[in-house]
């Protein structure tokens, strides 16, 4: 996409240095010069709508990574917890503990709560 933008920005300026050397273009390179700029307009609101989805994306990659289940009660024993694709059965009871998604790692993280 940005090879087409630069290509087209490259062909617009030879357009423009034309116009301006000979005062004018003939009527069908005038016509090429509107179509590009029409084309080049299309081509960066493309670019700039993938780009808007692009960093929502990795709004949400950043949310995902980043998930967090805090318990300021007591967890009893064979509940499970799920967050995602990773899942804890707890087999003592716990106070004040929270339970953290991180992809490394084969399980979820559990910590106190107390100590974050």
């Amino acid at each position: 996409m940005e090879e087409e933008i630069t290509q087209i920005d490259h062909t617009l300026e030879r357009l423009v240095r034309l116009k301006l050397i000979k005062k004018g273009l003939p009527e069908d390179q005038e016509a090429s010069l509107d179509k590009l700029n029409g084309l080049k307009t299309r081509k960066e609101k493309h670019r700039k709508h993938f780009m808007d989805q692009i960093k929502e994306l990795e709004g949400k990659i950043h949310e995902l990574q980043n998930a967090v289940v805090k318990i300021t009660g007591t967890v009893y024993p064979r509940t499970s917890i799920t967050i995602y694709d990773k899942s804890i059965t707890v087999m003592e009871s716990w106070i004040y503990v929270y339970f953290k998604y991180m992809s490394t790692e084969e399980e979820l993280v559990a910590a106190d709560l107390e100590k974050v």
